[in-house]
């Protein structure tokens, strides 16, 4: 797998419009009608984790693949909900509360296979793995010098996210439930990406890849936000 990374550092080759220092770049609006209600949902995916897909033998693989999802998950709501409140900005806000169900879904795989859960307990900005811990500082460091920065950071976390669970999908997991969180997950990150993105243009700036192909994000940007839930459709 791909760690990431003592060696990461933030691309910030965007571009910028002439127009840029006379935008009004903090938006604090809200639309109660489109958050979803996060608890509910879980309960929901949770209860369909356990009652459409058999329990079967988890690999070595497989669960480290949950126990570091788990706490890369973390990472980004916990990075998230730190830019909310530096910038007050509802993408933030939003993507946080997503964030938080993708940890609760993983959560739901962890209980049901009786492992430890690595992020009980931790407050925000702590984490098991230490090189998340470093990633978070200069996540943090980057995302509050300016609200561009700060979409920048959004956007890095969904290309490591995508990444990560495209490698693990791709070598060793083959559980049915452990495969239908992570291309939930994996929609959700690309939806995320979607709105980094957009973020970025309206500010005249733009995102280039460091983990996923650049042609990989070129299809991301392009197409519709995803909608449907993967975990509870027929198996």
């Amino acid at each position: 797998m791909k760690k990431i990374i003592l060696l990461f550092s933030i691309s910030l080759s965007v571009v910028f419009s002439s127009c840029y220092r006379d935008l009004n770049i903090t938006d604090t609006s809200r639309d109660p009608q489109q958050r979803p209600d996060f608890e509910n949902k879980r309960e929901i995916s949770c209860q369909c984790l356990f009652d459409l897909y058999p329990v079967e033998n988890l690999s070595d693989r497989e669960r480290e693949a949950l126990y570091f999802m788990r706490e890369e998950e973390k990472l980004a709501m916990d990075v998230y909900q730190y830019l909310y409140d530096k910038w007050k900005h509802h993408v933030f806000e939003n993507i946080s509360n997503s964030e938080r169900q993708h940890m609760s879904l993983i959560l739901c795989l962890i209980d049901k296979y009786g492992l430890e859960d690595p992020s009980e307990d931790l407050a925000q900005g702590e984490f098991r793995d230490k090189n998340l811990t470093e990633f978070y500082d200069l996540l943090i460091s980057e995302g509050t010098k300016s609200l561009i920065n700060a979409f920048i950071v959004g956007a890095t976390i969904e290309d490591v996210d995508i990444f990560d669970l495209m490698h693990y999908q791709a070598n060793g997991i083959d559980n049915w439930d452990v495969n239908a969180v992570f291309q939930e997950l994996n929609k959700g990150s690309r939806n995320h990406m979607r709105a980094f993105t957009k973020n970025l243009k309206n500010l005249g700036a733009g995102y280039e890849s460091q983990y996923i192909s650049s042609g990989l994000l070129e299809e991301i940007i392009e197409s519709e936000r995803e909608t449907g839930d993967i975990i509870c459709s027929d198996t």
